[in-house]
């Protein structure tokens, strides 16, 4: 681990227990905490670029940049956060397609991912409204981006480290935690897990 990695690594778990403890007591001022951990992973991303100037790892940063402005949106307007986390997942698909990772069993793994989102969720379609069209199409780029990053992390075709397709899948376990918080399914422990899932996904995608 370089310097660089553990100084983000030890920002991103400061900031992000701050925000985690004090966000209700100290509503949008926590802003700043959720900006900085994620930050973080912006900055270890670019220094990554800047070293290896390769595509792959540019779409990386710009992806990880807009996860930090989806992170303060999505305390502002719903559909307006979760919009540039999609825009976010582009960028990672765009990483994982110039890394090999757009072969056949990526979109298959999608598809079970997807499915799993479908499944447990389902029920909830209907009190949707507006957001019904967002719902459906936000987890199935989710599960496309990470089905795209596992691939692309191993096997022949995979060119990227094991790291990118596990920030991939925690990315995925951290929207799901956060859909059942949402959707009223919240369990004891649960903010915090979908902090400690989230961060470790952008520290993740940040060391590919």
């Amino acid at each position: 681990m370089t310097v660089w990695e553990t100084a983000a690594a030890l920002v991103m778990m400061a900031a992000g227990s701050i925000y985690g403890t004090k966000k209700k007591a100290w509503g949008r001022r926590a802003l700043f905490f959720k900006v900085l951990a994620t930050m973080s992973g912006v900055l270890l991303s670019l220094q990554s670029a800047l070293l290896t100037p390769e595509l792959w790892r540019w779409l990386l940063t710009a992806g990880l940049l807009l996860c930090v402005a989806a992170d303060v949106l999505l305390e502002i307007q719903l559909l307006a956060g979760v919009s540039f986390f999609g825009a976010a997942h582009l960028c990672f698909l765009g990483a994982s397609f110039c890394l090999g990772g757009w072969k056949l069993p990526a979109a298959g793994m999608a598809l079970i991912l997807y499915g799993i989102f479908f499944l447990s969720f389902r029920r909830y379609l209907p009190k949707l409204g507006n957001l019904l069209v967002p719902g459906l199409i936000y987890p199935a780029l989710l599960c496309l981006m990470a089905g795209t990053a596992v691939l692309a992390s191993c096997g022949e075709a995979g060119q990227a480290p094991a790291t990118f397709g596990a920030g991939g899948l925690l990315f995925v376990a951290s929207d799901y935690l956060l859909a059942e918080r949402v959707l009223g399914k919240s369990r004891k422990g649960q903010n915090m897990a979908v902090l400690i899932l989230y961060y470790g996904a952008v520290y993740l995608i940040a060391l590919g």
